[in-house]
């Protein structure tokens, strides 16, 4: 008998999830670097050089960037939400129906 089984062969839900818990920090501890783990070398270097190949598109996207968050800091920004979607209205309008306001309603 293994040590995730039962007596009658099974594996147990509380056993399952101590392996894959076993399984996860394992791999944390001994696989590859973190970095590597999100970051794919080729897809950085590839990003990077883009970057440097065009500095004034990134300078310009972090000025607004930077501008809006001042704004919004200060309270002084503009931005407004975007409009709900046609079914974003729909939802709110079942949720405020008298059906609604007592939980689900239910099949007889």
């Amino acid at each position: 008998m293994g040590v995730a089984e039962t007596k009658n062969g099974r594996l147990g839900a509380r056993a399952g999830a101590h392996a894959a818990l076993d399984l996860l920090l394992t791999d944390a501890a001994l696989g590859p670097s973190s970095a590597a783990r999100f970051v794919r070398p080729v897809a950085a270097a590839k990003a990077a050089t883009d970057l440097v190949r065009r500095p004034g598109g990134l300078m310009r996207r972090a000025r607004v960037l930077g501008t809006d968050l001042a704004a919004v800091a200060t309270g002084r920004s503009r931005v407004t939400p975007p409009s709900p979607s046609p079914l974003a209205r729909a939802i709110s309008t079942v949720e405020r129906s008298p059906a609604c306001s007592h939980g689900y309603a239910r099949a007889t």
